[in-house]
């Protein structure tokens, strides 16, 4: 699994080794086989865009700062195996307009349709032509778009796999569930990367869970906490409620905070687009890509229990801190 170690001021800090942290599997000690990086991996990268009103007014400059970061992607690993890129875009209507492609012009044409709105042939957003590639809410269904890049896109999908959301972090009307979705980036071992861009909906209280697993932002091991993981009758399944927005006098959600969570137990990073500019959280995201160890370790008998496993990899030195995901699902959803 990819690990991304930072200094005391956020830079990243290369060579580290496997002698420099300790690991525990559910609290299991566990040995480090090894801590490097593997360009080898094939990688696959999903963009999601939110499209709703709200987030209009920064569409272009979305677009153009994607097309330049799929450029350097591309460009970056040309003399090796290529990338493959696909694009989500999402308001209440959740569309796959691009599957995984190592072809740099679908990208950039699915990215040319980012804003336009899909015809899906059937008024019923979840007849069967539809299912894996669309799927339809009540509001700007980000849950539910990360279910479908991570579930139905890249479950099967070897190599590393990062998606990056760009929006303001409030669902409306997903029938996926905050840690449903959370649940389907780990299961699909996807590193969930979000764009925070501040939208017309006011922002509330979130509350982020209390568990800590002594990583980035990290969360402990009694998850999953009330999320069944199943998702009987379709896509993405179970009710058609979504848990999280409210009726009036409501419990009502910080976004930033909510992809900062998301961010945070999946293995990725939050950024503000308030306080850096596109081209640099590309530039840092892209870094990330290069640059992450990975992290190889074979469970001992007393850690091969199914459930979520959570995962804690402690470094020896100080001022240093752990962006990785907080753990793992053994067994069938």
């Amino acid at each position: 699994m990819p690990v991304v170690v930072h200094g005391k001021h956020g830079e990243l800090l290369p060579l580290l080794t496997a002698e420099d942290f300790t690991l525990t599997d559910n609290t299991h000690p566990q040995t480090i086989q090894s801590f490097a990086p593997d360009t080898s991996l094939p990688l696959t990268v999903g963009l999601l865009f939110e499209t709703g009103p709200g987030q209009s007014s920064a569409l272009h400059e979305k677009v153009h700062a994607s097309k330049q970061f799929l450029n350097s992607l591309l460009s970056a690993h040309a003399s090796g195996s290529a990338p493959r890129v696909f694009v989500v875009q999402f308001n209440r209507d959740v569309d796959l307009l691009e599957d995984p492609s190592a072809s740099a012009s679908k990208a950039q044409q699915a990215l040319s349709q980012v804003g336009v709105a899909q015809f899906h042939g059937d008024s019923n957003a979840d007849s069967t032509a539809n299912k894996g590639r669309h799927a339809k809410a009540s509001g700007a269904a980000l849950y539910d778009a990360i279910y479908l890049a991570t579930h139905n896109v890249l479950n099967t999908t070897a190599g590393r796999k990062v998606i990056v959301v760009l929006s303001d972090g409030i669902d409306q009307g997903s029938k996926t569930t905050l840690n449903g979705a959370v649940e389907a980036a780990q299961r699909a071992g996807v590193a969930v990367y979000a764009i925070y861009f501040k939208g017309g909906r006011p922002p509330v209280e979130f509350r982020p869970s209390n568990r800590t697993n002594g990583n980035r932002g990290g969360y402990s091991g009694n998850y999953p906490g009330g999320y069944p993981g199943t998702y009987p009758g379709g896509y993405p399944g179970g009710g058609t409620d979504n848990p999280m927005p409210a009726p009036s006098g409501e419990r009502r959600v910080d976004g930033r905070k909510m992809l900062e969570d998301i961010c945070n137990r999946t293995g990725g990073e939050m950024f503000d687009s308030r306080r850096q500019g596109l081209p640099r959280i590309f530039a840092r995201v892209m870094q990330q890509l290069n640059e992450a160890d990975m992290l190889q370790y074979t469970r001992t008998q007393t850690a091969t229990e199914p459930g979520f496993h959570h995962i804690r990899l402690k470094p020896k030195q100080k001022d240093v801190t752990i962006q990785m995901t907080e753990g793992y699902w053994l067994g069938d959803e």
